[in-house]
């Protein structure tokens, strides 16, 4: 393990190649998340407007959100959908 985080952490790994040489290989491990794809009535798809401190710069994006412990996967798309969007 790299780095430990409140969400995530980042593993590195060295893996063996088809070929037989080595390589290392960075992964990251999240909680498992829902997204949904609101369609409305008229055909189009409802998105959300997120600041993203990263690039620091707004994104739309689908509604989306991290699965609560024993949390089914649908009821957080809604859960998500509701809390971000005011749709339900």
């Amino acid at each position: 393990m790299v780095y430990r985080g409140k969400l995530l952490r980042v593993n590195e790994d060295e893996v063996c190649l088809p070929d037989g040489a080595t390589a290392r290989r960075e992964t990251i491990v999240h909680p498992r998340a829902a997204v949904i794809i609101p369609l409305l009535d008229s055909g189009e798809v409802l998105l959300e407007r997120q600041y993203r401190y990263s690039v620091r710069r707004h994104f739309y994006e689908l509604p989306a959100g991290k699965i609560e412990f024993n949390e089914n996967p649908l009821t957080t798309a809604k859960r998500e959908l509701r809390e971000e969007t005011g749709y339900f």
